[in-house]
């Protein structure tokens, strides 16, 4: 499969309204800044306008052809066009169909831009929207009970392997959800394996090597017309566990149990890894 990107290009002829275009800018911390322009065209040429400002795909055999949104620049950056809205204007020139449209001669056309809600890349097969979330998890860590008593001095009493103590394991959950993603990562190549470089979220936080579990991963299939031919996209939720420690470290409480350590466990030479490390740049292709 071959992707190409190309820029916007406005074909269709159209004319600008008094008034237009309105600009509301937010510092990025209060709010979402936003863009309206009034535009007026041809009724006939309305739909390849919108096309034309928001965006559209081709798909030509095995290439993708990524026609991009319209770009609005401000003092707030790079706006893209993501809305249009259509109003009838002029005469009526006939009423077509059996439920007998209105067809009018002009339309007026309000495209509004904002920031942006896609991510473009080339990953995933380019023009993606991702969503990403950091939440609490935990889990039930079950401590060895050698060394470790019921009571002190002369009447203490060694716990029973039943008596093993556990405790709540705080970590985070990183969940990543994806749409339109045209190329497929091999999840089984990732799920129940750790991270074996450092990864980056979106948000700019940073999981150390062994730190990060690939939890489980899902997809929905969306198949859909385009404007030319037809598109199959799917929807990626990724899911991964950070466990500060590391995933092949285990809890080795010191004698007398006064203190737990996090420790690799060897087969007396070397350490062994219960969780396999792979390189997650196959799986995560997080933005820039």
């Amino acid at each position: 499969m071959a992707l190409f990107i190309i820029p916007c290009a406005l074909a269709v002829d159209f004319e600008e309204m008094d008034g237009s275009p309105r600009e509301t800018i937010y510092a990025p911390e209060t709010g979402n800044s936003v863009i309206t322009r009034t535009l007026r065209c041809k009724a006939i040429d309305r739909a390849r306008l919108i096309y034309e400002f928001l965006g559209w795909r081709e798909y030509r055999g095995a290439d993708v052809i990524i026609h991009r949104p319209h770009v609005y620049t401000t003092p707030a950056g790079w706006l893209y066009a993501f809305s249009a809205e259509v109003e009838p204007r002029g005469r009526i020139q006939a009423s077509i169909g059996d439920n007998r449209f209105a067809d009018y001669e002009l339309a007026q056309v309000i495209i509004k831009y904002g920031e942006p809600r896609v991510i473009m890349a080339n990953a995933y097969g380019g023009l993606v929207s991702w969503r990403e979330t950091l939440t609490s998890a935990s889990e039930f860590t079950t401590f060895p009970q050698e060394n470790l008593y019921w009571g002190t001095g002369e009447g203490k009493v060694p716990l029973d392997v039943l008596d093993a103590p556990t405790r709540i394991t705080i970590m985070l959950e990183w969940i990543i959800e994806i749409s339109g993603v045209l190329t497929l990562p091999i999840l089984p190549n990732y799920i129940g394996k750790i991270n074996s470089g450092v990864e980056t979220s979106y948000s700019g936080f940073n999981f150390a090597a062994g730190t990060l579990l690939c939890s489980g991963g899902e997809t929905v299939q969306n198949t859909e017309f385009g404007y030319i031919g037809y598109k199959t996209t799917y929807d990626l939720t990724l899911r991964f566990l950070y466990r500060q420690e590391g995933w092949n470290f285990f809890p080795r409480p010191s004698e007398g149990g006064a203190s737990v350590s996090w420790e690799r466990i060897t087969d007396g030479t070397t350490n062994k890894n219960f969780y396999e490390a792979v390189d997650f740049s196959g799986l995560l292709f997080v933005p820039s």
